[in-house]
Parts: C-alpha cells; sequence; structure tokens
C-alpha cells in the first residue's frame, strides 16, 4: 500500500523535531537549527487580495536544502507497525505478506492508522 503524505513539510511538529533532534545532536546543533525554524511569517496572495501576516509554528521551510533531511529525521521515528515500511520524503509504502486476503486486509487496516 503507497500513502502519499499531504502537506507533509507543512504540519511537521517542530517542537517534537527539535526534541527528536536533541536525542542525536549536540545542543548547538539543535538550537542553531530551532533558530533557523523559528519566527517564520508567511501571507497569501490571491489574485490582488493578500492575506494579513501570520506566524508560522508548525511545518519546514519549503524549498529550503535543510527541510527533507530534517523531514526523514522526523520521521525515522514513526510508531512500529506489523507491515514493512519503506520511506522516501514524504512517501510511504506498507509491504505485508499472508496466505490469505483477509489478514491482509486487517493487518493494513490496522498499521495506518498508527501512521
Amino acid at each position: 500500500m503507497f500513502l502519499d503524505l499531504t502537506a507533509a513539510y507543512d504540519t511537521i511538529w517542530r517542537t517534537g523535531l527539535l526534541l527528536k533532534l536533541s536525542w542525536a545532536l549536540p545542543s548547538s546543533a539543535t538550537k542553531t537549527i530551532g533558530t533557523l525554524l523559528s519566527n517564520r511569517w508567511f501571507r497569501v496572495h490571491l489574485g490582488q487580495s493578500k492575506s494579513k501576516w501570520t506566524r508560522q509554528t508548525n511545518g519546514l521551510p519549503q524549498g529550503s536544502v535543510l527541510a527533507p533531511t530534517l523531514f526523514n529525521l522526523y520521521t525515522n521515528y514513526l510508531p512500529e507497525t506489523t507491515s514493512w515500511k519503506f520511506i522516501y520524503a514524504d512517501d510511504i509504502c506498507l509491504e505485508t505478506q499472508a496466505s490469505d486476503l483477509n489478514i491482509l486486509d486487517k493487518t493494513l487496516n490496522e498499521d495506518v492508522p498508527k501512521l
């Protein structure tokens, strides 16, 4: 089963990401990444209209060379599943084997909500 995470980079919980990074990186590196992710603002342009500036509290910067690596580090700690997980950027493939189609269906239906 293939899953494509919609707006995956936009939904990263930054506090959780920094916590996970702190487990593996020196505090100076974690603080630097935290600084890069903080104090980000955006607004939407639609035709001649522009929205108010809004603070971005979650997510990763679009187009950043660091965003894919940070996303992979964040998703490296996905919950355990019965199925095998193959992950590339924001795409996830679940693979499982069984001699019965009902068992395959049951396994995948139990694993998808965990992600």
